[in-house]
């Protein structure tokens, strides 16, 4: 078997701040649950859990024309934080989230890291 030569670096960053979607935040629990980690064992991926660096007292709303705009904020730079402290130029990062709020400081910090990457974002609603 071929063996993968990065280390993969997981962000477990579960959140339905950005949706009124409930339980969209527990992605990482259902791929763990589903048994996604013997499949990088059986893969022989090298991979790892890194940590949130977590906001603390998420700020109230301050736009009531946007959902929980401070909170998002908040969010996303520890996302971005979390990663670009974390994650190195030799590393292959996954953000395993919620909603799509969290794209934006998962992107910011990819580029940050690798600035010739690409971003791949996969969403699971179909419209």
């Amino acid at each position: 078997m071929l063996q993968f030569r990065y280390m993969l670096k997981i962000l477990k960053a579960g959140t339905s701040l950005g949706s009124g979607w409930q339980g969209c935040e527990q992605l990482s629990k259902y791929l763990i649950d589903s048994g996604i980690e013997e499949v990088f064992n059986y893969l022989e991926y090298n991979y790892e859990f890194i940590n949130l660096l977590q906001p603390k007292n998420l700020p109230r709303v301050i736009n009531p024309k946007v959902k929980n705009y401070a909170a998002l904020n908040a969010f996303n730079k520890a996302i971005y934080k979390s990663l670009t402290t974390q994650v190195s130029r030799n590393d292959v990062s996954f953000v395993w989230g919620g909603d799509s709020s969290i794209s934006i400081g998962a992107a910011m910090a990819t580029k940050s890291i690798h600035p010739q990457s690409f971003i791949l974002n996969i969403s699971a609603r179909s419209g």
